[in-house]
């Protein structure tokens, strides 16, 4: 059996397992690592959970401070340079925090992943609205890339609100 083969074995029998004597209609779909665009283990929700709740997606020149995702926003970065992704969302607040995940990814022109960055947040905020606006930012270093068209991937998961964003793209270039 190939490591693929065993990989998704093993997330069937995890998901089956973790399941058992569920009776909720939630449903959890696994993909298995190739170096293919839609790759990656990732866990999708119930497509009625999935919603488009991030308001701004951008390569930035550079993020300081809320609303440089919007004013710091550029389409071409130089090569072997650093770069920020960032994205700009609405997270629903409890008990004066916000939980989220939020997942890049980066393809070339062939399709092929060449980043990945996944994080898992949990933050305390003095707000009295039921729901924050949030940015956050990931970084990614382009050495050894080639010059050319990437595309840029974000999903967003607000615990809270047990609520997963439809995967939003960008496009920039790399000089």
């Amino acid at each position: 059996m190939s490591r693929q083969e065993i990989t998704k074995l093993y997330l069937c029998c995890r998901n089956i397992a973790n399941n058992m004597g569920n009776k909720s209609n939630k449903t959890d779909v696994f993909r298995t690592n190739s170096n293919e665009k839609d790759s990656d283990t990732i866990r999708e929700r119930d497509p009625a959970q999935r919603t488009d709740f991030i308001t701004e997606f951008n390569l930035l020149s550079r993020w300081d401070e809320y609303g440089d995702v919007a004013d710091n926003a550029i389409q071409v970065s130089d090569h072997g340079s650093d770069i920020s992704l960032g994205a700009r969302f609405p997270l629903k607040k409890i008990n004066e925090t916000v939980k989220l995940t939020m997942n890049t990814k980066i393809f070339d022109a062939e399709g092929s992943r060449v980043g990945m960055f996944e994080e898992f947040r949990e933050y305390s905020v003095n707000d009295s609205a039921d729901e924050y606006m949030w940015e956050s930012v990931h970084l990614y270093n382009t050495e050894g890339w080639k010059s050319g068209w990437y595309t840029a991937e974000v999903v967003v998961r607000d615990i809270h609100r047990n609520a997963v964003t439809f995967p939003t793209e960008i496009e920039f270039q790399i000089l």
